[in-house]
């Protein structure tokens, strides 16, 4: 998947909306996974990604996507259909991923939101590996070092390339070595 194609996902989520409709307009849509409340890691510079379809319309067409009458297709014809999944004991995420489902079909794209257990969805996530979009929570933290599962490129939880036994990609290699910085700090 391109980064013009995640980056139009991004621009496609109506995040307010979300935010109104499920929590009662209790919370503010951030940038980056580290919350602006966590000051010392915070960093004002990651992207903001605010609701804007036509913007995502245009990076699917940039990248070689072709919409025709509302439904998005790939260069070889195919219909772009993405599975998302979430954990059912929530029904907040299930609502989240509707509304996912409808900013999406907006820009044409067809998501299947499929609820699991959570124990399955784990399973899903850490072993099997078997998943194209995740609706998953993860709680908060006040050191990101306590999500280097999630970002080490070895990390058991990557939303990339999983475990890998090094980093694939340059990005990769600067995120180990920053949590490997991290880790040696004292101060």
């Amino acid at each position: 998947m391109s980064r013009k194609f995640r980056e139009a996902i991004a621009w496609s989520i109506d995040r307010k909306a979300m935010i109104s409709i499920v929590l009662n307009g209790m919370g503010e849509p951030i940038a980056g996974p580290v919350s602006p409340s966590v000051k010392a890691f915070y960093h004002q510079t990651y992207p903001v990604y605010r609701h804007d379809p036509q913007k995502a319309r245009d990076l699917l067409r940039a990248s070689g996507f072709l919409l025709k009458k509302g439904s998005l297709f790939d260069a070889s014809g195919h219909a772009v259909e993405i599975v998302l999944l979430t954990n059912v004991e929530s029904p907040q995420r299930i609502l989240m991923a509707q509304i996912v489902q409808s900013n999406l079909r907006d820009v044409g794209i067809k998501v299947r939101v499929v609820g699991l257990q959570f124990n399955m969805l784990a399973t899903n996530v850490m072993t099997s590996f078997n998943w194209e979009m995740l609706l998953f929570g993860l709680t908060g933290v006040t050191d990101p070092h306590g999500d280097a599962a999630v970002w080490k490129s070895s990390g058991f939880l990557i939303c990339g390339i999983p475990r890998e036994k090094k980093p694939q990609e340059p990005w990769e290699a600067q995120i180990d070595s920053l949590f490997e910085k991290g880790s040696l700090e004292m101060n």
